[in-house]
């Protein structure tokens, strides 16, 4: 029988070489929006450049390594809502996420923050920027000139909460204006705001808010909820109400509970009496049930049940 022989004389293997580490120079970042251009796209870019400049101390002139800002490379999905992205391809960084227009006639219509949020988790992962306080004079951004990311280094982020925010005040009380047209507090009218400060303050604590990734996904109506029920349930369910000792406020037709007519908006709930949560409970479902239904005890003082 006639025998062949085959020879495997040899196999050449040829591998990728790795891909290279991005390293740049700060100064020379060129920060550029490729997609659509939102108010929050754009303070986005707005938020690179100045954190950018705080740590090389001069503006970046444009001549070296882009940020993109807006798009995303190619072979990525199109991003998941509410989800901001940041990486690290083809010698830029990207940044990206849900930028879309929310349509609300209720709250009104908004733009979420992907791109933005992309921007802070990079300020806050890449470069140790922190953000201490609303105050921009605050801020601390390590000092350097060059950075250098791994290539295919990414982050992604998006608001574990469904509603997330800290309440910093009303900054419309302390603002100097004619008597009796805004409430006033009771401090020396050197110490009040004006339009333009009061507006300037508000604006420096959105946007550490943002810078602190702080965005609800669902916008919900809270409050007093219960500023009604004492017209509605207070003659006939006094039980329910808190019951008040000061002689100053008892109302004498229902035995002390609740608040006299002209503080209702302080009334409060007797909240040992267990058809308290019963009443509420029917009250959701008088109303349909919905998904949220907003039970905020109405706050302040006084009001609070003194029974025993």
């Amino acid at each position: 029988m006639k025998k062949t022989t085959v020879l495997l004389a040899g196999i050449l293997c040829f591998g990728c070489a790795e891909a290279a580490d991005l390293a740049f120079d700060i100064a020379k970042v060129k920060v550029s929006v490729r997609g659509e251009r939102t108010p929050l796209v754009d303070e986005a870019a707005r938020e690179l450049e100045r954190h950018l400049e705080m740590a090389c101390g001069a503006k970046p002139d444009g001549t070296g390594v882009e940020f993109v800002l807006g798009a995303r490379p190619d072979g990525e999905p199109a991003p998941e809502e509410f989800a901001s992205h940041v990486c690290v391809r083809d010698g830029k960084v990207w940044f990206w996420g849900d930028d879309r227009l929310e349509k609300d006639k209720e709250f009104g219509d908004r733009y979420h923050p992907g791109t933005l949020f992309a921007a802070y988790v990079f300020l806050d992962e890449a470069m140790g920027v922190l953000w201490p306080s609303p105050r921009d004079a605050d801020t601390f951004v390590p000092p350097r000139r060059d950075l250098t990311l791994a290539d295919g280094w990414r982050r992604s982020y998006a608001p574990p909460l469904l509603m997330t925010q800290i309440r910093h005040g009303n900054t419309w009380r302390n603002l100097k204006s004619k008597r009796g047209q805004i409430p006033r507090r009771r401090m020396p009218e050197d110490l009040l705001a004006s339009r333009e400060e009061a507006d300037a303050i508000d604006a420096e604590w959105d946007r550490w808010l943002l810078r602190s990734r702080h965005f609800s996904r669902v916008r919900l109506k809270y409050g007093h909820a219960f500023m009604r029920w004492p017209g509605r349930y207070l003659k006939a369910h006094p039980d329910w109400f808190g019951l008040t000792t000061n002689p100053l406020l008892i109302r004498k037709d229902t035995n002390g509970r609740g608040m006299p007519d002209t503080h209702t908006r302080y009334t409060k709930f007797c909240l040992s009496n267990p058809e308290v949560p019963d009443a509420i409970i029917a009250d959701w479902k008088a109303n349909g049930m919905p998904k949220y239904f907003n039970i905020c005890p109405n706050d302040g003082t006084p009001g609070f049940c003194e029974c025993e």
